[in-house]
């Protein structure tokens, strides 16, 4: 099955480009409604969508609260002090809700400007706790920045000299970050002590490159990405092989599940895998709708969304439980062979990307799904998930993006760290969220 989208798909993405987009009103069933005469047959996509917005709230009184801040998603520098030192309840009863259309975005300083990168900076994660980020690169080099928008102090930086930096992580319990590349060995570095432990091999496996994996929630396991559909599972404690999970052909992206009981994982020949991991089996495989080949996968926080990205630059965004039910029951029509095939159809496909999707990030809320190609310039999209429509405001075509090598939203929400092919780290605040 292809992607739906277009016209046919009743998709009316918007992007920078909305002005100059033409749509035919007079066509379209369910768009008729928005004519102000019998005449009229094509708008501006902009106009379009400000049509659909006014009917929205017409048809919905109970969110008319829900109006636009003041921003206007402008890059121009602005240190945000006052909005970083909050210590607010991250929602009040007027302002849960994101409104779609616009985004009030704000820029900040760098994250990384005391010490840029001197490389392509492959990686950006927020401590657990926030306030602390860690950037990594072809540099060889891990940099520790207490961020606040106006100081962003350097805390420490660890020089790896046998080691260009692929991926790097926090665990979940904020004790390590665990740093790999196109290596056969990782290194782990304890945040408390600043003891760096270099783990020479994985006892057992013959692969050359470790560089990308994933850690689990309770901090337990990390899943490294293995050769041949291979996905190592390691004890993070022991730091020694625990199991390997199979995939008929090459993986390319994993994650966990929020409550650690699922793993996720997708590759070559777009299938997506959930693993059970008491049984260490999977428990729903799906193929990924028009995908031939998965390159991202993440979940939403909550856990009631999952993203996979392909190498086409669509992203579909699946409901988990709706999206178990459909494989289960379409899977009891069929035979064993058959059963695999099964292509439930995703909450929406987001096609406003054409290069292979690298980036994933869910807000806390799940409320926001950033997007990011590093394949093109400045290919990173926002989307907004109760709408599964595109912020048409951010970003703009002065966002000083460039290629986009690394991406992460703190854990609740009130920053965006964007890493680039410059060496920088752009930091930005999204200012509906009162905490960082």
């Amino acid at each position: 099955a292809g992607h739906r989208g277009g016209a046919g798909g009743g998709a009316a993405w918007e992007d920078d480009d909305d002005a100059a987009v033409q749509v035919d009103i007079a066509a379209l069933n369910r768009a008729r409604k928005l004519r102000t005469s019998e005449e009229e047959t094509t708008i501006t996509g902009a106009e379009y969508s400000a049509r659909l917005r006014e009917r929205f709230a017409t048809s919905n009184p109970a969110t008319a609260w829900a109006t636009r801040g003041d921003g206007d998603g402008s890059d121009s520098d602005d240190e945000g002090g006052a909005l970083l030192r909050s210590t607010a309840p991250l929602f009040d009863a007027s302002d849960n809700a994101l409104e779609s259309g616009r985004i009030n975005m704000t820029r900040l300083k760098d994250a990384n400007y005391r010490e840029p990168s001197e490389a392509v900076v492959q990686s950006v994660r927020f401590h657990p706790q926030g306030r602390l980020l860690l950037t990594g690169g072809f540099d060889k080099r891990l940099r520790f920045f207490q961020v606040d928008g106006k100081t962003n102090a350097k805390v420490q930086s660890v020089f790896f000299p046998d080691l260009p930096i692929h991926s790097a992580e926090f665990t979940n319990d904020g004790a390590q970050a665990i740093v790999s590349g196109r290596r056969p060995f990782f290194y782990s570095c304890d945040i408390r002590t600043g003891k760096i432990d270099k783990v020479a091999r994985i006892i057992g496996r013959t692969e050359r490159s470790l560089e990308s994996f994933a850690v689990s929630p309770d901090s337990q396991l990390i899943a490294f990405l293995g050769n041949d559909g291979y996905i190592i599972l390691v004890s993070n404690r022991s730091k020694q092989w625990v199991a390997n999970l199979k995939m008929p052909a090459a993986v390319r992206a994993v994650c966990f599940s929020p409550d650690g009981s699922e793993l996720l994982s997708t590759g070559v020949e777009g299938d997506v895998f959930r693993w059970d991991l008491r049984t260490r089996r999977v428990a729903v495989r799906h193929k990924d709708e028009g995908s031939m080949c998965g390159t991202a996968i993440a979940t939403s926080r909550d856990g009631r969304f999952y993203a996979v990205g392909s190498d086409m630059g669509v992203v579909n965004v699946y409901d988990a439980a709706k999206t178990a039910t459909y494989v289960a029951t379409e899977a009891g029509r069929r035979s064993v062979f058959a059963a695999a095939s099964v292509a439930p159809p995703p909450e929406k496909s987001v096609m406003n990307l054409t290069t292979a999707i690298d980036h994933l990030r869910f807000t806390h809320d799940s409320q926001v799904l950033a997007i990011a190609s590093r394949r093109t310039k400045d290919a990173l999209k926002l989307v907004h998930l109760p709408s599964y429509t595109v912020f048409a405001n951010w970003p703009t075509s002065k966002t000083p993006l460039h290629y986009v090598s690394s991406l992460d939203i703190s854990p609740h929400s009130g920053l965006m760290s964007i890493g680039n092919d410059r060496g920088r780290v752009l930091l930005y605040r999204l200012n509906h969220y009162k905490q960082v």
